[in-house]
This record gives structure tokens, sequence and C-alpha cells, in this order.
């Protein structure tokens, strides 16, 4: 969705054209702005490894990868997991 600033139009606008209501247009903009983020750490936790074994697969990488998500809470399948990658 992204923050439409340099739009002439109204958030509030912009949702009743569309049928949606606020809520659900900002509930939208935190689960993006969340799934980047969580994003951005498997992508962190990757560098990391991959500096010190730059020719480990994806597969094994998932693997060494899940306790270190685990902790943090966070869960990523095998095929979003190399979507990423």
């Amino acid at each position: 969705m992204g923050e439409p600033s340099d739009s002439p139009y109204t958030i509030k606008e912009l949702c009743e054209v569309n049928q949606i209501s606020r809520q659900a247009y900002y509930q939208q903009l935190d689960r993006e702005i969340q799934a980047k983020f969580e994003e951005e750490i498997i992508l962190q936790l990757v560098h990391k490894i991959r500096h010190r074994q730059p020719m480990i697969g994806g597969r094994k990488l998932l693997h060494l990868l899940r306790p270190d998500l685990e902790k943090l809470g966070h869960e990523i399948g095998r095929d979003r997991f190399f979507d990423l990658l």
C-alpha cells in the first residue's frame, strides 16, 4: 500500500473510493511494515552466516537460522525464504 504522501487525496478519500475502512488500510500498512522488518532481520542473519561460510546452500542456511528465528519469534517457510534470497 505505502504512504501516499504526494497524493492530493486524503487517506479517508482513498479508502472511500476503494471501499475499505481506514482501519483496514492502517492494519495492512502495519502488516507490510512488520513483514519488511522481519525480512531485514532474516537477511542480516543470512549475511552473518554467509560471511563465515560463503558457499553454504539455502536449505542448510535455513536449517541453521531456524533456532535464531524461533528465539526472535519469527517463522519463515522454505519457499518464502528462497524468494527472499
